[in-house]
């Protein structure tokens, strides 16, 4: 009977020591269970409070209002550069045109002074005849 008795003393102490262990075990991983759910509480605070903050930074109808104007400025900025170019041919036109006009100026001036000078040759001639014919009476 001291055997059986020895037996059970033995698987007793086998219980009550695999029965602490596996309550520290318990506890350790209780322990570990509630560090963890704290961080992860705190990662939610800090999560909300980012997006909080971040929130105000840009807002969705300001940014909707910051696309749209500056599409309208690229719109802009394009016809401006249409008219910029179109106005440079039109440059490039009336300065063609203005010289054309300034040739044609030159030509009449110089048909002008030759006219002059045609009609101030021809009175002397005219009155050099006259005074020729007096005299040749």
């Amino acid at each position: 009977m001291e055997q059986i008795w020895s037996k059970a003393k033995k698987r007793r102490w086998l219980w009550g020591i695999s029965g602490t262990a596996f309550s520290a075990i318990g506890f350790i991983g209780l322990a570990l269970f509630e560090q963890y759910n704290g961080v992860l509480s705190e990662f939610r605070a800090d999560l909300k409070h980012f997006n909080e903050t971040s929130s105000e930074y840009v807002k969705r109808e300001s940014f909707q209002r910051f696309r749209e104007h500056f599409r309208e400025s690229m719109k802009e900025l394009h016809e401006g550069e249409l008219t910029r170019v179109r106005l440079e041919q039109e440059l490039k036109a009336s300065e063609k045109a203005r010289e054309e006009l300034a040739l044609e100026l030159r030509q009449m001036r110089e048909h002008l002074a030759f006219l002059d000078g045609r009609q101030t040759a021809t009175p002397k001639t005219a009155a050099a005849e006259r005074k020729i014919e007096p005299h040749g009476n």
